[in-house]
């Protein structure tokens, strides 16, 4: 499989010099590399499928922190953080609040510090004490799998798997098939990317390739962006991320009566995972859904563990 983009162009969003010798490292790590956590007083450590190493101030890594490891204070944290806002963290808040910043080509920084709550909610993040930068990549031919089921059953089905599996990027991949042909025709397909890390839109065109026929609406609210999709675009597959809420599968349920397909994903480890997860439960009880192909684990990303008929799986909760 070919894969695109991923830690170089991450690293082209982080303009600071703290951070240099992150550039410098060995190729293969860069290509395998799923994370960067940076810590305050603590090693920056790089996250590869099924091992982790911490750079140097010249760009070696070892898998145990070195002498000279690199290592960002507090105050350079905080830094960090500021620039990763363009210097206006004020703009981020309704992301920030939610604990994440999505950066450009789609990458995304998970946010960790001090909760200032209000009305019992965060209001926003301060003291910043950890960020973990999630590396987007374009691996191109990694939906094969989920294609191949679309073209014996082309229904709805619920891509699941714990985080770091891939599901972000089989995703991807399965939208670049469908809009460039792999069925056989161009399938109308509505991306719906609240966070702007499926296409990673900007100046109106996506960051990655996503084929001919896709239709982007980046921002939008997920229960939102169905309904557009359905009522506006005639999407034969609407695609979503992360479906959380029981809202969003309300909006699922009624693009379902209008004849749209759904392709979308779900956190769940394992079989037992899917039982007892409320959303997962919804998402079968809507009747949409005909299969759920759930992942391995971030040691194997994009592979595999289990294909289950909805069917069975509703029987079973």
């Amino acid at each position: 499989m070919k894969t695109n983009g991923g830690y170089l162009s991450l690293i082209d969003c982080l303009k600071t010099d703290m951070l240099r010798p992150l550039r410098l490292v060995d190729e293969a790590i860069a290509d395998d590399a799923q994370e960067i956590r940076l810590y305050a007083g603590r090693p920056v450590m790089i996250l590869c499928r099924d091992r982790a190493y911490f750079p140097d101030s010249g760009g070696k890594t070892g898998r145990i922190p070195p002498e000279d490891c690199l290592t960002l204070s507090g105050r350079e944290l905080q830094s960090v953080f500021s620039m990763l806002c363009d210097y206006s963290v004020f703009s981020f808040q309704n992301e920030i609040k939610e604990g994440y910043i999505t950066l450009k080509s789609g990458h995304r920084a998970g946010i960790c510090g001090t909760a200032v709550t209000e009305n019992g909610g965060i209001r926003t993040i301060r003291e910043i004490s950890s960020i973990n930068l999630r590396i987007a990549k374009q691996v191109y031919g990694c939906a094969d799998g989920l294609i191949g089921l679309l073209r014996s059953d082309f229904d709805s089905l619920i891509l699941a798997g714990p985080p770091g599996c891939g599901k972000t990027t089989i995703l991807r991949d399965a939208v670049r098939q469908l809009c460039s042909g792999a069925l056989g025709r161009y399938v109308r397909t509505g991306v719906v990317d609240e966070r702007c890390e499926i296409a990673s839109c900007a100046n109106a065109e996506p960051g990655f390739d996503m084929g001919i026929s896709c239709d982007i609406l980046s921002g939008y609210p997920k229960h939102i962006g169905i309904e557009h999709a359905v009522r506006s675009l005639s999407s034969e597959i609407v695609v979503c991320d992360e479906i959380c809420s029981a809202e969003e599968v309300s909006a699922i349920e009624q693009g379902m009566n209008s004849g749209a397909k759904f392709i979308v994903t779900a956190h769940a480890g394992s079989l037992r995972e899917l039982k007892i997860r409320p959303v997962v439960r919804r998402l079968i009880g809507t009747g949409v859904f005909k299969r759920i192909v759930l992942l391995k684990s971030r040691a194997t990303p994009g592979e595999t563990a289990a294909i289950y008929s909805v069917d069975d799986v509703g029987g079973i909760i």
